[in-house]
């Protein structure tokens, strides 16, 4: 932070959880995060997961583990939507910097309700907004049909050749087939 300036915010992203035995819990996160934020950093995102947890099973972890251990795989299915807010607020409590909460984010409505209960100062989006990059603008229209991101994953397979919505790529291919 010497070198930009306090005028320069750099955020950070951590774990709350890693979901391993022996791995950083979200008591220890705390006090990781009153480190940071005395550190200067200008807000923290409140994350969880470890690769190594992919080892582990479904009943171990309570939901359906995917390749990327830190997202979780059909929000609102198979897996609770706002799965990280829960650790977002337990630091939130504990420091005086403003707090990011990420995961499973799936509508306006859901943002601003994290948002009035005071869990997280800000929400941050991922996947929803490879599926649909305009999403902030239907929200700020006052548009909220939930995402449209059925929260499969299939966009980390995409990466090597530019990250994108696996499902809508898919739907390409079988209109680009049936067309011929």
């Amino acid at each position: 932070m010497e070198l930009v300036g306090t005028d320069f915010p750099i955020m950070i992203k951590y774990n709350a959880d890693d979901f391993m035995e022996g791995g950083l819990d979200v008591e220890e996160a705390k006090k990781i995060g009153i480190k940071l934020s005395k550190l200067g950093y200008a807000a923290l995102e409140i994350s969880g997961g470890m690769w190594a947890a992919v080892m582990r099973s479904e009943e171990e972890l309570g939901w359906k583990i995917a390749m990327i251990p830190e997202s979780r795989i059909s929000v609102g299915t198979v897996n609770e939507p706002g799965y990280n807010v829960q650790y977002a607020r337990e630091i939130k409590k504990v420091v005086d910097v403003p707090i990011i909460a990420i995961g499973g984010i799936n509508s306006l409505e859901f943002a601003e309700q994290i948002l009035k209960e005071g869990s997280a100062d800000f929400i941050a989006l991922a996947r929803p907004l490879i599926r649909e990059p305009d999403l902030p603008n239907k929200w700020l229209k006052g548009e909220d049909t939930g995402v449209e991101c059925i929260y499969c994953n299939g966009c980390i397979g995409t990466m090597r050749k530019g990250t994108q919505c696996a499902v809508l790529e898919k739907e390409a291919r079988l209109a680009r087939k049936k067309a011929n």
